[in-house]
């Protein structure tokens, strides 16, 4: 390899191990360093993680992760501002002409679309991959060190994803190397080059056989290590783009070999698996199993939604990074009708990187963003019988199939929106880029390296700005728990963050900063209510859909006295948006002027989609204070109850009778009705049953559900405790609703017996106002003598940083005497034989 000048003259500032190490630490930092631990988690890490990954903890607005491309792309610049000599081949013209044409029409449709600052973020991310690419590819690679550096890093982030699992548990596939999608991305990444690479080595070809010998066993390795990710993370995504890079594959290698008229054959049947893999996909969407079906049909409704929207915005789209924004402002009425299948707050991504470009850019620039990898791809299937290069062909075949898994993968997640895999992806493309260039070197002109010394400190520049904006939110973030006199000084010096989420994000606590300093000074109060308005009016215009910011801007309009423009703002989102928001519905209800029948009415709107937690039982007791539920609410609950006693679901699915009812039932236990209570909850909560058991779209949220069906049976077995197999059965459904919300996991309906505490992966911890929850369960379930898994339920009762064996015994020691205690005014002979075992227990605490 070329160390020298063109004159022939030495010239240290150009060594052939350089850029690679460059290359292999920059995907080091950005697969390993950890840095959205929290605090509390970072410190139990093991001795052998917090070695291997940077020690650097931050609050959760901080990630260097982000910063990692540009930094490694500086260097790379910097190198070549510092080097005298050049290789000649700077990549294919057709690269530069595409990717230049995607960033420009990035910039045009921020720019048109207003929402520049909000996409700029966007930009730059992908302008400095494009830039890293092409630095890549200016780099003399053909140096092993990068290829055993990179096998290295994917082993050592697969020990440290295992180890760290092994020791925390909780997010084990979360750290070091990201949320379990991107760790599932990773190792298909990994496996499609591993796999494709590994044939050429057993064959011997390529070098002497010690090298063979140390390239089979770096492959083997690798392979176990990216295998064991995908069964860990267990994605279909991954799973897919492994599939179709190993497909690929194998059909390079038999292409040549093949007869055209097998050719022709193969082609056939390739489309006609496409459209089977289509048509799966389309069954799978409709399967009982609501685990396949439910993000089957998010992702379809995004793909159709994206499709009618573009069809609105054909050239331009909606703005870079603007997805979250205007998808959520248009399904934000269907969200409050489908909360089975759109759930949370906001559509962050289209789990399609390719629909969502084109969302985003418009069709030609979504379509020229695709052409990026796919060109590669088809650049390197042109060299594949070319050995020239930086590389061997068996090299460009096994990155053109890595670069195939992600593309693959990508038709049905969003990888590439983050900060990890863009690190491996950028690098690939540059590398294929490299691999046709000669590798003869010719004088590097000044000014080409005064422009790269130029280029190198205008990334660095707007990359430390963003950090330290980053850094200075999460200061501000931490400041509002410790010291709020000092966040509003804080904010004061940081700047808008870059990427639509962090920007709304920072935005929001820079809004609740200025309330926090209103409500405390005494003077220029008026000017930070000022403030706060503005920023949540900026932040409520560019996210009408969200409702956190409408919430607040109503609070803001409150707190100066603008009755009038907080009935405005709660109202308009309610009617709009969505009518059973509980934020809104509750802060509508506690605005003056607002009368007891339209509280009551906010009340039973609000438990669509919540459970009736402290600040909604504070409004039933207002509402039945004032006189809320007299007038036609008796009506009310006859209706609802006739309507629930028809088992026929798409009856009463869109309507609010469960609400309604479990609202009476609520009413009725505080009087201590408790069998009419009982019967109230017991129709909400079959009602929930159905809409979930048959698959209903209508099917309340998890807290609603799991709400209802803890409060019939805390009604049914304050009804009759002697009797309480039924309040056994919906307690152990109430669990089960709620594990499932946790988990994200919407399991198949039935199995009502069976006991979910008793199942692996169970969530670390549980929602605080639930505790209540686990603690009449265990009552309960000690009044049935069903003690099998008692401790479990005991645990949840308990912080995670507090649970040990004494908090735990002392625990269910209360949870026995409560049993003693609802017992004591039953006959004896109705006292079942399980209170022994619960005296045993009562006097465990006093010892």
């Amino acid at each position: 390899m070329e160390s020298r000048g063109a004159d022939g003259g030495g010239h240290a500032a150009y060594r052939p191990w350089i850029a690679p190490c460059v290359i292999v630490v920059t995907l080091a930092a950005g697969t390993l360093v950890s840095c959205d631990v929290p605090g509390d988690v970072g410190a139990a890490r093991p001795l052998a993680v917090r070695l291997l990954t940077l020690p650097i903890l931050f609050p959760e607005p901080m990630d260097v992760r982000d910063y990692v491309l540009p930094i490694g792309l500086c260097v790379l610049l910097l190198l070549q501002a510092a080097s005298v000599v050049k290789r000649n081949g700077r990549g294919p013209a057709w690269f530069d002409v595409i990717t230049g044409a995607v960033l420009i029409l990035a910039i045009g449709s921020g720019l048109w679309n207003g929402s520049w600052e909000l996409s700029r973020g966007w930009v730059f991310h992908v302008a400095t991959g494009i830039l890293w690419a092409r630095a890549v590819a200016e780099c003399d690679l053909r140096s092993k060190a990068l290829w055993n550096g990179a096998a290295a890093v994917a082993v050592v982030g697969a020990f440290l994803t295992y180890w760290t699992q092994r020791e925390i548990g909780i997010g084990g596939l979360d750290i070091p190397i990201g949320p379990v999608t991107l760790t599932a991305g990773l190792a298909a990444l990994w496996s499609a080059i591993a796999l494709a690479y590994l044939p050429g080595c057993l064959a011997g070809r390529g070098g002497p056989a010690g090298r063979n010998a140390w390239s089979v066993s770096i492959c083997i390795l690798v392979l176990v290590a990216s295998f064991w990710l995908l069964a860990a993370s267990n994605r279909r995504g991954a799973w897919l783009g492994t599939v179709v890079a190993v497909v690929f594959h194998v059909g390079v290698w038999l292409w040549p070999k093949t007869p055209r008229t097998l050719q022709r054959i193969g082609a056939v049947l390739a489309l006609l698996g496409f459209v089977g893999a289509c048509g799966m996909v389309l069954v799978r969407s409709r399967t009982p199993d609501l685990r396949m079906a439910v993000p089957y049909g998010v992702r379809m409704l995004y793909v159709g939604k994206s499709t009618e929207m573009l069809a609105r915005k054909p050239l331009l789209g909606y703005g870079p990074d603007m997805f979250v924004c205007r998808m959520t402002e248009e399904l934000s009425p269907l969200r409050s009708h489908r909360p089975r299948v759109l759930q949370g707050l906001i559509d962050e991504t289209a789990h399609n990187e390719w629909v969502q470009a084109a969302f985003e850019l418009g069709l030609p620039g979504g379509f020229l963003y695709a052409c990026i990898p796919l060109g590669v791809i088809a650049a390197a299937l042109r060299m594949r019988g070319c050995n020239s290069g930086a590389g061997s062909r068996r090299e460009r075949v096994a990155l053109a199939t890595g670069l195939v898994a992600v593309v693959a993968m990508e038709a049905t997640s969003i990888n590439l929106r983050y900060n990890t895999l863009p690190v491996w992806y950028w690098t690939i493309i540059g590398l294929l880029l490299s691999q046709g260039d000669r590798q003869s070197c010719e004088p590097r002109g000044v000014g080409t390296r005064v422009g790269a010394l130029a280029l190198a400190v205008v990334i660095f520049g707007i990359g430390l700005s963003d950090a330290r904006n980053s850094n200075g939110h999460a200061k501000a973030r931490a400041a509002m728990a410790n010291a709020p006199e000092r966040v509003r000084d804080i904010f004061a010096d940081v700047g808008p963050r870059m990427g639509a989420v962090k920007w709304m994000q920072c935005e929001y606590d820079r809004g609740l900063a200025l309330m926090n300093a209103a409500s405390q000074a005494a003077e220029n109060r008026a000017d930070a209510i000022r403030d706060a308005v503005r920023v949540f009016e900026r932040i409520h215009r560019d996210w009408p859909a969200h409702p956190d910011p409408v919430v607040q801007l109503a609070r803001c309009h409150l707190f100066a006295g603008d009755t009038g423009s907080a009935r405005y703002v709660l109202t308009e989102y309610i009617e709009k948006r969505n009518p059973f928001e509980p934020q809104c519905n509750l802060l509508l209800a506690e605005t003056p002027g607002t009368t007891p029948s339209q509280q009551r009415d906010c009340l039973v709107r609000a438990l669509r989609e919540a459970d009736c937690d402290a600040n909604l039982m504070h409004l039933l007791e207002r509402v039945e204070a004032a006189g809320g539920f007299k007038e036609d609410w008796d009506l009310q609950v006859l209706t609802a109850a006739k309507m629930l006693e028809n088992r026929d679901a798409l009856a009463w699915a869109d309507s609010l009778e469960p609400e309604i009812l479990r609202a009476e039932s609520i009413r009725l236990s505080r009087a201590g009705r408790w069998k009419e209570a009982a019967q109230s909850a017991t129709l909400a909560a079959l009602a929930y049953e159905s809409l979930y058991g048959s698959r209903s779209t209508f099917s309340r949220t998890a807290p609603a559900i799991a709400d209802a069906q803890w409060k019939c049976a805390d009604y049914l077995f304050q009804a009759n405790p002697a009797k309480n197999d039924e309040a056994v059965r919906m307690i152990r459904e109430a669990e089960k609703s709620l594990i499932r919300g946790i988990d994200d996991v919407y399991g198949p309906a039935g199995d009502s017996d069976a006991d979910w505490m008793a199942g692996p992966g169970l969530p670390e911890d549980v929602p605080d106002r639930f505790r209540a929850m686990f603690a009449m369960s265990a009552v309960i379930h000690i009044a049935s003598g069903r003690t099998e898994n008692l401790d479990a339920r005991v645990a949840y009762c308990i912080p995670p940083d507090q649970r040990n064996v004494d908090t735990i015994r002392t625990q269910r020691a209360m949870c026995a005497r409560e049993v003693l205690r609802i017992f004591q005014n039953v006959p004896v002979e109705s006292r079942p034989e399980s209170l022994k075992e619960a005296a045993q227990w009562a006097a465990e605490s006093r010892r």
